[in-house]
């Protein structure tokens, strides 16, 4: 797969530790699920007021998809720039 990558020039999308350090080791770009699912989690504090959208009836009682409308301005610094990788 990482021969593969650096033939035609793409890149890798893993979650697999191993296989992201031998991608880098060849000089292969790495896109890490694991980094990138860190970057997007929110921390909330307790007591911390949400603002939250609900976009979708989940399929049982009390359960839904929602998302967090009111994102702290710390969240985007750090976010931001991993979104923005090529």
């Amino acid at each position: 797969m990482v021969g593969l990558a650096k033939a035609i020039g793409g890149r890798v999308v893993t979650n697999d530790f191993n296989l992201n350090k031998i991608a880098q080791l060849q000089g292969v770009d790495v896109i890490n699920l694991n980094e990138l699912a860190n970057a997007l989690k929110l921390v909330a504090l307790p007591g911390e007021h949400l603002t939250i959208r609900i976009v979708k009836q989940g399929d049982q009682m009390a359960r839904a998809s929602a998302i967090w409308t009111t994102a702290p301005w710390w969240w985007w610094s750090k976010a931001a720039p991993r979104l923005d990788r090529k």
